[in-house]
């Protein structure tokens, strides 16, 4: 049995890639739902209905059910691979018979893996890296690691449905900016970019996250697109899509 542990709604995004490949081999995993207490977390209705809509529009085949199903008993007949993001999510005990799986997040690892951090070393019996290099430069070679790339990118965008999506024109320019950082709007002036890119007559996408939201409207260019206020999905990555 295959199971994934998932409290935070842009976790779909590492692992629905992986459901679909299991779907094509007939396998039906399960979701182990729980609640993260995060601006993304499952238990707000909007990210739920979210979730939901791109399981059913990506024809992902899973079952639903809630972190205090899993089985943690060790005399259970079954074994379970349990498979999360940065260990997030995984049950408080779990059964010897099972083994544990993390994805890493971009460089989320480097404080996850850490002894400082949360040392998810200690909780899991494998780590999946998106290469090697990452492990040697950040000096995380363990042999709990295995370098099998990342799922989150494993998928075709339609370039045509994209524009649909977004209400885009295939006639006009486009440039996409991904939206500062607190500490990084101080190094330049955000607005006199805007400013200067509609002066070459580009149409300014703003791409930002419900953590890190514009300031002002006049920072919204011609399209915002934030992660989960008005972004029409989840999977895929709405910034890989505008790229």
């Amino acid at each position: 049995m295959i199971s994934f542990c998932v409290n935070q709604l842009n976790q779909l995004r590492h692992i629905a890639s992986l459901c679909l490949e299991l779907n094509n081999n007939g396998i039906v995993p399960n979701l182990y739902l729980s609640v993260s207490n995060k601006y993304n977390c499952l238990s707000i209705e909007r990210n739920m209905n979210m979730f939901r809509n791109d399981i059913v529009s990506n024809n992902i085949k899973v079952i639903l059910k809630n972190l205090n199903e899993y089985n943690n008993s060790d005399k259970k007949v079954e074994k379970e691979i349990l498979i999360s993001v940065e260990s997030v999510g995984i049950p408080l005990k779990v059964s010897k018979k099972d083994i544990v799986i993390s994805l890493t997040n971009f460089c989320d690892f480097i404080y996850t893996t850490s002894k400082l951090g949360k040392n998810i070393y200690q909780k899991v019996d494998f780590v999946f890296f998106a290469s090697s290099y990452y492990a040697k430069y950040y000096n995380r070679i363990n042999s709990k690691n295995l370098y099998l790339g990342t799922p989150k990118y494993d998928y075709t965008i339609s370039k045509d449905l994209v524009f649909k999506k977004y209400g885009l024109n295939q006639n006009e320019k486009y440039v996409l900016i991904a939206y500062p950082n607190p500490e990084e709007r101080s190094r330049f002036k955000f607005q006199k970019l805007l400013l200067d890119l509609k002066k070459l007559n580009y149409k300014v996408i703003v791409k930002t996250r419900t953590k890190n939201a514009i300031v002002s409207k006049e920072d919204a260019g011609d399209l915002l697109v934030d992660d989960f206020t008005n972004c029409p999905n989840v999977f895929p990555n709405a910034s890989e899509e505008l790229l």
